[in-house]
């Protein structure tokens, strides 16, 4: 597994916005800026956060971004999925309709790849925002 820029952005625009949660909204510019991110590139990625309700978005003049609950009621894992997809170590375990994979009962790593999406995923869910920005992820 290997997180795309989509996906690293997506988690520095809601720490920036967690971190500058004041109830205001805070223009896309602005938070291009303080991250070092393309305006672009910003671009495609806060309307996908806005469209999945994880921000709220606010038009013309005085409008921008704003997270819709407490920094942390977010989790990474939540962000990163949102974003980037399954977070799944190895394609048999991407299955969008949650079957099986065909060769699981017979693969010798299949438990392997099993176990270290379970511990990805329930580390990435249990970290949230306000863990990262105070600096209590271990």
């Amino acid at each position: 597994m290997m997180i795309s820029s989509r996906g690293r952005y997506a988690l520095r625009v809601m720490i920036d916005l967690a971190e500058h949660n004041s109830g205001e909204y805070i223009p896309m510019k602005i938070v291009a800026q303080r991250q070092g991110i393309s305006l672009k590139y910003l671009e495609q990625i806060l309307p996908v956060l806005s469209k999945n309700e994880l921000i709220e978005c606010v038009h013309g003049k005085g409008g921008g971004y704003r997270l819709v609950k407490k920094p942390e009621e977010y989790s990474v894992g939540e962000i990163l999925r949102l974003t980037e997809g399954s977070l799944a170590p190895v394609t048999c375990l991407q299955a969008k309709d949650d079957s099986p994979c065909p060769n699981g009962a017979h693969c010798k790593s299949y438990a392997v790849w099993s176990k270290l999406n379970d511990i990805i995923n329930e580390y990435l869910d249990g970290v949230s925002l306000t863990d990262v920005i105070e600096g209590k992820v271990e």
